[in-house]
């Protein structure tokens, strides 16, 4: 299943910060880079953006409802989208027979999609009380994706990952397991995912999602649960 390009705002976590903005858009750049978005401003924007991808042969909408990691200026606690813009995207998703996607790293932002009815999201790294509450109550599916940053501490330095994305993940590492954690604990339902998109010669990235299910089990995950983020009705779950 393919998401295609990714729905940010300007400056928001799909933006590539260090590149003028006509190069960081899909639709304008006259170059091709990796992890290129289609940047949006205002409802009109994001819903047009999501008739675009929709035109493409897209599964499902990805949108960025916060800041992240691997966004240089922004961080992971920053909102991004407004509601409106939010539910812009949803319903145009909706009308297709379409979902969205959130990546959600905190809990404003989190907060703000699952109320506008994103229903699976990604990351999770900061939840506070209110956003594990309406997980539950809106049965949402969380994403923990905890090897990108497993993955990314232990192999970034020799891969030459930028410093100021090593620093974010310092900060952010312990404070995501405690968030899983107590999302686990009050029974938010988790499903795997890995979030790798970076290439390490020291592993083979691709494939280890087997490597999430340690990770969840390690964070006091009962076994059988972590087999069961994985599986749905019987069949595994296709990883996008």
């Amino acid at each position: 299943m393919a998401s295609g390009y990714p729905l940010s705002q300007t400056f928001g976590h799909g933006d590539i910060h260090f590149l003028p903005p006509e190069l960081a858009d899909a639709r304008t750049s006259k170059i091709k880079v990796p992890f290129q978005s289609l940047l949006c401003d205002g409802e009109d924007e994001f819903r047009k953006g999501a008739r675009y991808v929709l035109r493409e042969g897209v599964d499902f909408i990805k949108i960025f409802v916060t800041g992240g990691v691997a966004s240089q200026k922004d961080k992971p606690e920053f909102p991004q989208m407004t509601r409106g813009e939010i539910a812009a995207v949803v319903e145009e998703a909706r009308r297709a027979g379409r979902l969205v996607h959130a990546h959600a790293e905190s809990s404003e932002g989190y907060i703000n999609a699952v109320e506008e009815g994103v229903k699976t999201l990604a990351h999770g790294m900061d939840l506070n009380q209110d956003a594990i509450n309406l997980s539950v109550e809106k049965d949402v599916t969380l994403i923990p994706t905890l090897s990108i940053v497993d993955v990314a501490l232990k192999f970034g330095p020799s891969n030459n990952l930028p410093e100021w994305m090593l620093e974010k993940l310092k900060e952010v590492h312990e404070i995501h397991a405690e968030s899983i954690k107590r999302a686990y604990r009050e029974r938010v339902r988790l499903a795997t995912g890995t979030d790798f998109f970076i290439g390490a010669k020291e592993v083979q990235l691709y494939g280890l999602n087997s490597l999430e299910i340690k990770l969840l089990v390690g964070l006091g995950v009962k076994p059988m649960d972590a087999l069961k983020a994985v599986i749905k009705e019987g069949e595994i779950v296709k990883q996008s």
